[in-house]
């Protein structure tokens, strides 16, 4: 077996101390509000990575469907960028769920300085149980979260709140193909990965199908957009983090040894291409 393919489990607790520590990161790096991939219409453009950010919110955005009136779930809300984006953006009321309290505190402050408190909400709740009645919601987003979690246990959370003939948009990281043998050195990179950031584990893409229907949703797409998230990303995030290490280590009080491994760490994702990056999209049944 890869060892990138091996699962490993988190306690909810872990994770949500993960993302506290985390929660001023996109303050130092200049990220704007967001915490996750940029995407790029060129991969070969590494321009500012919070505008490529910006991007992958508006193409998951786009693909929800939803406007004045709707109620959307933010399914691990990060510091708030996302979700008062959408609601900015289309009129939406939205809820964001998070583990983490450092980013409901900072996505809170967020929605009241955009003049948004009341129409976005962000409240502790762990999403494999969710504190929500059957049907609470029109749409159900999450970008970059279900890779902390058991995937068909999270799925049918999200049917379960999405009211019938709503929609979900769901980005994930995933492993494209199984390593070789020869390639152990990748493999053990990804892994370390997967260690760093807590993830539980990668989903091939030809799994979602399954994972999707046997959670009771209808799949729509499932899109490799590898070439114009992963690449772009992880070289732009090696530049703009190595220009900006001593604040980060300041901040974070992390040893410069660690730190420096995992930047090296982001340049060799960058190449590996078995590491891919899937954008989802169901719908609950209309019955």
């Amino acid at each position: 077996m890869n060892r990138s393919t091996e699962e490993t489990l988190w306690t909810t607790e872990e994770v949500g101390h993960r993302y506290d520590r985390l929660s001023r990161v996109p303050e130092l790096l200049a990220f704007g509000e967001s915490l996750h991939f940029g995407y790029w219409e060129d991969p070969h453009d590494e321009g500012d990575l919070s505008d490529a950010m910006g991007r992958l919110t508006d193409l998951v955005i786009g693909r929800l469907d939803v406007g004045s009136g709707s109620r959307v779930l933010d399914l691990g809300c990060g510091v708030g960028g996302p979700a008062v984006k959408l609601a900015a953006t289309t009129g939406a009321e939205v809820v964001g769920v998070t583990v983490s309290r450092e980013q409901i505190t900072k996505a809170t402050g967020l929605a009241r300085a955009e003049g948004l408190a009341g129409q976005v909400v962000f409240q502790y709740a762990d999403a494999m149980d969710l504190p929500f009645d059957e049907g609470s919601f029109d749409a159900v987003f999450g970008l970059e979260s279900i890779m902390h979690m058991d995937r068909p246990g999270v799925l049918r959370q999200i049917a379960r709140v999405l009211r019938p003939g709503g929609r979900l948009v769901l980005t994930d990281e995933t492993l494209r193909a199984p390593f070789p043998p020869e390639r152990a050195e990748d493999d053990e990179t990804v892994a370390g990965y997967l260690r760093a950031n807590m993830i539980r584990s990668l989903a091939r893409p030809e799994e979602y199908q399954d994972l999707l229907a046997g959670a009771g949703l209808v799949p729509e797409a499932i899109t490799d957009i590898t070439d114009r998230t992963v690449r772009p990303t992880f070289r732009t995030l090696w530049r703009q983090a190595n220009d900006r290490l001593d604040t980060i280590l300041n901040d974070l009080g992390s040893p410069p040894a660690a730190v420096a491994e995992e930047l090296r760490g982001w340049q060799r994702l960058a190449e590996i291409p078995e590491f891919g990056y899937l954008l989802i999209s169901a719908h609950r049944p209309n019955r």
